[in-house]
């Protein structure tokens, strides 16, 4: 036996801890488990715990081909299908940081969604998945609501048919929180993705309404949509999304206020810097002591979080598609759908026509030795696969965390998530 090369020794309050990241695992450490993880004690039942939770492995196991293969078997599994829709690329707002590019009349057809949902009977019969993994993506993807209810009809009656579960995903900007859509949406697990931009003079400044028919801005209807769904008896999640500068951050106790209604267990706090915005160590700074000031009203702070399934992003995987309101069809979101050349097309039989050197470009993308090399890869949310592809030196893309965090602090800020998780659980 000997000690995993991803175990990380940490301090905590003058108290010695391990951390594994392949199992995501946290043990404090006293003289007995030291003495097994020196490998100078016979086996023992401390031992085989320390087995069972991967601070030891036996001698003939290569943890490092272990990790390059879980991430090779997520990549190419059938288990998950993962199907983002953009009903449209239209939005009623307009935020002057979007990267998106927004089309007028831009909208996922009735007949479309037929097609869509013959594909999800196609790929039911002849690559069968457990779970079905559907997001909405725009846009403002529920600025379309009728094309949302009939796909979801159908989903509905295909999974009754076909025995698979659905989990729904909402990118949005929160302004169309209407109870059709508390009807709607309530047999699914559903999670929303929504943006608000520090307190509402902030977000107000920001979060523009396109259409200036009212002088009231979007904060007060997002919240009162937000009180409306987490009042729902439904598995509704929320990720409160801020993007923010300096600004926002100074403020953040007015916008956390004002979510105090918020269900804990349900609630994540997602901070991202405006992609504009060079942030120096001062800001880091800032930005640790908002994080820690959230922490202090109970929500959980997902921003530099350690996965715990070999995850990335979703365009890695094989089992994976965009299709655009028009029928092309992308792997990765974070693009611009009217320029962009797709990956695919959606032809009217509902089979999917990918361009299939594209795609196997993109599935043989590598790790780069320098993250093969990191004790924190087993966890780690990675490199954008885009970004790998695109490169001409993979092993010159920077680690997303070089300038912001070190390791110890990363872990324990993660050890911090999972304890007030588990306080919001037995409240």
């Amino acid at each position: 036996m000997k000690p995993s090369i991803y175990n990380h020794h940490l301090n905590l309050d003058g108290r010695e801890l391990i951390f594994n990241s392949l199992t995501n695992q946290f043990i404090f450490i006293n003289q007995e488990i030291k003495s097994v993880l020196d490998c100078r004690d016979a086996f023992s039942s401390v031992t085989q715990t320390l087995l069972d939770k991967g601070f030891l492995v036996n001698d003939d196991v290569c943890e490092k081909n272990l990790v390059k293969s879980f991430f090779f078997t997520r990549k190419h599994s059938n288990r998950i299908y993962n199907l983002i829709i953009n009903t449209t690329l239209e939005c009623n707002l307009g935020c002057w940081y979007c990267y998106e590019t927004h089309l007028r009349k831009s909208f996922l057809t009735l007949s479309l969604v037929d097609t869509i949902l013959e594909h999800l009977k196609i790929k039911t019969t002849t690559e069968p998945f457990e779970v079905l993994e559907l997001s909405f993506f725009g846009g403002e993807p529920m600025m379309n609501y009728r094309a949302i209810k009939k796909l979801l009809d159908g989903v509905k009656s295909l999974s009754d048919e076909f025995g698979y579960k659905v989990n729904l995903t909402f990118v949005t900007n929160g302004t169309f929180l209407h109870e059709r859509y508390a009807e709607l949406l309530k047999s699914f697990p559903t999670r929303f993705q929504i943006t608000i931009d520090g307190d509402e003079d902030m977000h107000n400044s920001v979060r523009t309404y396109k259409s200036k028919i009212t002088n009231e801005g979007s904060y007060k209807k997002i919240i009162d949509g937000l009180k409306l769904f987490n009042s729902v008896d439904a598995e509704f999640y929320f990720t409160i999304r801020i993007n923010y500068d300096n600004r926002v951050l100074a403020k953040i106790d007015n916008l956390i206020e004002d979510l105090d209604f918020l269900n804990r267990k349900r609630t994540f706090i997602s901070l991202h810097r405006i992609w504009q915005y060079s942030a120096t160590k001062e800001d880091y700074a800032n930005l640790f002591h908002a994080i820690e000031r959230i922490n202090n009203r109970n929500f959980i702070v997902n921003t530099f979080r350690l996965a715990q399934k070999f995850e990335s992003c979703y365009a890695d995987n094989y089992n994976h598609a965009v299709i655009n309101y028009d029928g092309k069809v992308f792997k990765c979101t974070a693009r611009d759908f009217t320029k962009e050349n797709p990956e695919g097309i959606l032809n009217s039989d509902g089979y999917i026509e990918w361009n299939t050197s594209k795609i196997n470009h993109r599935l043989s993308a590598q790790i780069p030795q320098k993250c093969l090399d990191c004790s924190l890869l087993p966890c780690c949310p990675g490199i954008c696969s885009q970004q790998l592809i695109e490169a001409t030196d993979i092993n010159s893309i920077e680690c997303p965390f070089k300038d912001s965090i070190s390791k110890e602090n990363m872990i324990l800020l993660n050890l911090k998530q999972k304890i007030i998780a588990k306080r919001n659980e037995a409240i």
